[in-house]
């Protein structure tokens, strides 16, 4: 006998959500938040993050009131800006802004001898303030971006992080934890993560937005 397949879209959605709801105990998140986490662990087929994710209401009004405001998008790899919904973002007119493939940034990293996700963050560093930085693969991308919180040359309204791998991605988000008093967090612990976190939280923001 064949599986019954649900074809809608917008049910396949609405039924994954409510699993989750059955699987996970989201009580203790906030009316805001709570969306977020769900976009996360429908992103990823795993309820672990749950408990993994470091996030709250400050970050996400934060981002929110950033996305608002038209802020600037930047992202450390394509694949973080591919996911994201557009058509739901542009009511808000911020810009998404990628700058590792850019034929100028690799030039820098080989000049330099460092990676391309450092040289990417140095070559968008003047549209950092304000804005929400994401960074969904490369750690050197987020380790400069905390070392330019240090300098004080910028202030994001908001990043959310979740590099993968097991080459610095925990480190960096742990040491990104210790930035919590300085700037709005969304990420978490260990080596899960991925662009199409970064991706969903940033969705899951702005139909925050839309669907009050």
């Amino acid at each position: 006998m064949k599986t019954q397949i649900e074809t809608n879209p917008i049910e396949i959605a609405h039924k994954s959500f409510r699993i989750i709801e059955d699987l996970v105990d989201l009580s203790a998140f906030s009316k805001q938040v709570k969306p977020v986490i769900k976009r996360i662990i429908h992103t990823t087929g795993d309820i672990e993050f749950a408990q993994m994710c470091y996030l709250n209401e400050d970050a996400v009004l934060s981002g929110m009131n950033a996305i608002r405001n038209s802020c600037n998008i930047i992202t450390d790899v394509q694949m973080v800006a591919t996911g994201i919904n557009r058509k739901n973002l542009q009511a808000f007119n911020c810009d998404i802004h990628t700058a590792i493939s850019l034929p100028e940034v690799e030039k820098i990293a080989l000049e330099k001898n460092i990676t391309r996700a450092i040289a990417a963050a140095d070559y968008l560093k003047p549209l950092m303030n304000k804005a929400i930085v994401m960074c969904g693969n490369a750690p050197t991308f987020l380790y400069r971006v905390m070392e330019m919180i240090d300098s004080g040359e910028i202030n994001p309204a908001l990043i959310v992080a979740f590099p993968v791998g097991f080459v610095g991605a925990a480190e960096s988000k742990e040491q990104l934890l210790t930035y919590s008093d300085r700037v709005p967090i969304i990420s978490n612990k260990g080596n899960k993560g991925g662009s199409a976190i970064c991706s969903a939280v940033l969705n899951a923001l702005v139909l925050n937005l839309t669907h009050k």
